[in-house]
């Protein structure tokens, strides 16, 4: 007697949705930056424009020691110090690592957006 046994689509799709989010395959510094987004908040702060920012992993690991060009940056709205520190007149770090399903967001003021770009970030997987 040959039994055969049917599996629901659904089934398969929470699978692999499972299977990829908590694969523990490292991830390539080169090619998996933190991901970047901004937008306006529609506020002003002292007559300029609100922006907020928000940095999640690229990766399956955590993102360790994250540091972001913020060369020529400037805000008349304080950077929050829990989230983002500026080193230097070139760097800004972020305190914290990035996991995977965090989201740290920070927010600033200025005319325009500034383009933050990663410089330099580690990887940490367990």
């Amino acid at each position: 007697m040959v039994r055969r046994f049917k599996v629901d689509f659904s089934v398969l799709v929470v699978f692999f949705f499972f299977f990829f989010m908590f694969n523990p395959e490292p991830c390539d510094p080169d090619t998996a930056d933190p991901i970047i987004k901004q937008k306006l908040t529609g506020k002003k702060i002292q007559n300029e424009l609100q922006w907020e920012v928000s940095i999640e992993s690229g990766c399956f690991c955590a993102q360790t020691d994250v540091e972001l060009a913020c060369h020529g940056f400037t805000t008349v709205e304080p950077l929050d110090p829990n989230i983002i520190t500026r080193d230097s007149e070139d760097v800004c770090s972020l305190v914290h690592p990035v996991r995977p399903g965090d989201k740290y967001i920070f927010y600033y003021a200025r005319s325009r957006s500034y383009n933050f770009t990663t410089i330099s970030f580690g990887v940490a997987c367990s």
